[in-house]
């Protein structure tokens, strides 16, 4: 019995979950804004304070690649494709070579916003919290559910315990009933044999 009530809680946990884990997939991990947001929070790590003019060659392509990955993801966004050119600007002005296929990714992306801008598209403009994408926020999203949802896991265990001990409480509360019961019975029954030996000549 208490194997089968483990192996409920088990279950509806497992279960809770998966609503979880498919949640999270579903609003965060597969969204092309969080991907985007991702890639660009990594590529300002990259970048430092100072927008990338002290930033070693090495990381200073790597920022570059981050950028091109967000792009990607999010070709409406304007600042995204001008930062890029900044980038462009950067590598010129060290005179560093930037490897001609990410160039190419690079100006592919720019050439798709501006298809954007001729559709008259939807587009992010320099501002990123005012146009409704935050990538702090983005980013943050999915620990933040995860948090909330070990909660709401630690609840289900909670109530699960509860019920747990409601119902050995019934128990108990039950079995002492009937022990009361047959106590009151059994003194019945000893006062009746009292009464018919009394009664005996």
């Amino acid at each position: 019995m208490m194997a089968s009530r483990l192996r409920a809680m088990l279950i509806a946990l497992a279960v809770y979950a998966a609503a979880v884990a498919a949640y999270v997939a579903y609003t965060y991990w597969t969204s092309d804004e969080y991907r985007a947001a991702t890639h660009y929070l990594a590529a300002k790590r990259l970048l430092g304070s100072d927008g990338g003019r002290h930033t070693p060659q090495p990381q200073l392509l790597e920022a570059y690649r981050e950028l091109v990955f967000a792009a990607q993801r999010l070709p409406q966004a304007k600042f995204l494709h001008e930062e890029l050119e900044s980038l462009n600007w950067r590598f010129e002005e060290k005179h560093w070579r930037l490897p001609p296929e990410l160039r190419l990714a690079a100006d592919a992306q720019g050439a798709a916003w501006q298809q954007l801008q001729q559709q008259d598209a939807p587009r992010f403009a320099v501002g990123l919290r005012e146009r409704g994408w935050d990538p702090e926020s983005l980013a943050a999203g999915p620990g933040r559910t995860l948090a909330w949802a070990g909660v709401g896991a630690v609840g289900i265990v909670a109530a699960l315990a509860a019920a747990e001990y409601a119902r050995r409480r019934s128990q108990s509360q039950g079995h002492e009933a009937h022990v009361q019961t047959l106590e009151r019975e059994l003194v019945d029954l000893e006062r009746q044999r009292t009464r018919s030996r009394a009664k005996r000549p």
